[in-house]
C-alpha cells in the first residue's frame, strides 16, 4: 500500500489505483470540492498495511489521526459498507483524538470499538458520544453485564461502576473524558 502526500496542502491520500497518476500528474478527489490535479506530490514508502489487512478500528483511528480521514476511510471501507465507511472512520478518529493522551498501554481494542458516537451527527462532521449505544455494546461483549437492568453479576451497577470494576480506573477516565 502506498500513500501520496500533496505537497501544497499537506493532505494524504491512498494510492488506490495506479492509473490516478498519468504523465507525472496526480488526479485526486476531495469530498465537497471535487476532482483536482497536481504535479506537486510525493509517494510515501510501502510501510502501510495492505487494504484488506485485518485492522482494528483503533488502528484505523490512529491512521486517520496521523494521515487524515481520506486514508482512514480507505481502510474503513474494508470493515463496513462504503457509504458509511467515511462517517464511521471519522467517528472513531474523533473519539481517538479525544482520548489518545490517556489511553493506557495494552489498550483493549474491543473496548475501543464499544465507544460509540451518534451516527447521524457523524454524518455532518459533529461528535456526540452515544452513552446508550456504548452501554449496550459493553453489555453485548460481556454476558455478566446487563445494560438494560443495570446489573453486573446480578448486582446493581451503573455503566461507570462496571467499567471501573471490569476494566479499571484508566478506562473509567476514558468514559469520563468522552462524556465531558
Amino acid at each position: 500500500m502506498k500513500i501520496i502526500k500533496i505537497k501544497k496542502t499537506g493532505m494524504f491520500f491512498p494510492l488506490a489505483f495506479p492509473q490516478e497518476i498519468k504523465n507525472n500528474k496526480l488526479n485526486y478527489f476531495i469530498q465537497g470540492e471535487g476532482y483536482k490535479k497536481t504535479t506537486q506530490f510525493e509517494i510515501l514508502s510501502d510501510e502501510f498495511p495492505e487494504k484488506w489487512d485485518a485492522l482494528s478500528w483503533l488502528d484505523i483511528a490512529k491512521l486517520s489521526d496521523t494521515y487524515g480521514l481520506e486514508v482512514g476511510a480507505y481502510y474503513a471501507d474494508c470493515k463496513v459498507a462504503g457509504i458509511i465507511a467515511r462517517q464511521t472512520a471519522n467517528g472513531y478518529m474523533i473519539t481517538y483524538k479525544k482520548i489518545k493522551d490517556i489511553i493506557p498501554e495494552n489498550f483493549d481494542t474491543v473496548f475501543f470499538e464499544c465507544l460509540r458516537n451518534d451516527y447521524m451527527c457523524a454524518c455532518y462532521g459533529l461528535y456526540l458520544f452515544d452513552i446508550i449505544a456504548t452501554d449496550n455494546a459493553l453489555s453485548a461483549i460481556n454476558p455478566d453485564y446487563d445494560a438494560i437492568n443495570c446489573t453486573y453479576k446480578n448486582k446493581k451497577c451503573s455503566m461507570s461502576e462496571y467499567v471501573e470494576l471490569y476494566y479499571g480506573i484508566d478506562y473509567k477516565k476514558i468514559i469520563d473524558r468522552l462524556l465531558s
